[in-house]
């Protein structure tokens, strides 16, 4: 069975944010020391942390309601 396409744009959403919570390059925020984060750990992660990953799901997440709005 096919996947549909606003399907397949909530999955694209989704592995770009998994693939930014495992990134070990130091580029996510200030002082980022390239550790691998886990979304049901996000109450323990220090608030630098959650504002970028908030930032960045915004990013994302404009991506996914823009190509959302072309189907």
């Amino acid at each position: 069975m096919a996947i549909s396409p606003l399907s397949q744009t909530k999955e694209n959403r989704r592995h770009k944010l998994e693939a930014w919570l495992s990134r070990e390059d130091g580029t996510r925020w200030v002082g980022d020391d390239g550790r691998f984060l886990r979304l049901d750990e996000f109450m323990f992660w220090p608030q630098e942390i959650k504002d970028a990953e908030a930032a960045y799901f915004a990013v994302i997440d404009a991506e996914y309601e823009a190509e959302k709005a072309a189907l």
